[in-house]
Formats: structure tokens, sequence, C-alpha cells
């Protein structure tokens, strides 16, 4: 009866195993198919962005607006928004120019892989 007993716990334990199989096999073709479309489409690489943290102090007397940022842009003027996403940078720069704002003074923290749609939350704007 022991022995019979034993034989049924690896018949079961044999089960258990094929099933834990397939569904780690589906588990892995689901996630192999997902990260192809994404790459087909370009937005693992989208999705993946790595940065440094960023830290903009904006003093009082300084005025930074889309002229400030083009320069920036340009590398005719030193700023923490060099830094930041090249393809970012012209969205912040065109936004700035299109609703004639600035930048209001005060101390900013935003990753350098940020669009410009999140450190358009972060940033604060005033009118010219």
């Amino acid at each position: 009866m022991v022995v019979i007993y034993l034989r049924e716990e690896k018949t079961i334990s044999k089960k258990v195993i094929l099933i834990v199989i397939i569904v780690i096999g589906i588990v892995l073709i689901f996630v192999a198919v997902r990260n192809g479309l994404l790459l087909r489409k370009g937005g693992l690489y989208m999705n993946l962005k790595i940065g440094k943290d960023l830290y903009i102090t904006v003093a009082d007397s300084e005025i930074i607006d889309a002229d400030c940022l083009s320069k920036v842009a340009d590398g005719t003027y030193d700023s923490v928004f060099a830094l930041w996403d090249i393809k970012e940078l012209p969205k912040l720069i065109q936004y700035l120019k299109e609703n004639d704002l600035l930048i209001e003074p005060g101390k900013y923290v935003i990753n350098q892989a940020w669009s410009f749609e999140k450190v358009k939350e972060i940033l604060r704007f005033k009118k010219r």
C-alpha cells in the first residue's frame, strides 16, 4: 500500500510540473510577443529612457523664457536645461513662445529622460 501511494505521489508531482512548465511557457510567449510588438512600434525605446535628476534653480532676477532656452539649445548659453533630452527642449521652447510665458523663479527637480508633458507639470510659469 505504501508503494502505491508513492507512485500516485510521483504521478501528481509530474502533473504539477507539467502544468508549471506550460504556464511558464505561456508567460514567456506572451512577454516575447508583447516586446516584439513594442520594438516594431519603437515604444520599447521610448519607455526605457533612463536619466539623472536635474536640479534647476531659477533666481528672482533671472529670466528663463523661450529666447533664453533657444540659446541653451544652440549651445550659446550654459544652463542645466542643456542636459535635458534634446528632443524635448524644443517642445518647451515652443510652448513658452506660443503662450508668451516665463519660468517662475524657484527650485525644480526634473529627470533628464522625462517628456515635455511631465516637465510641464513640474515647472511653474507666468505671463511675460
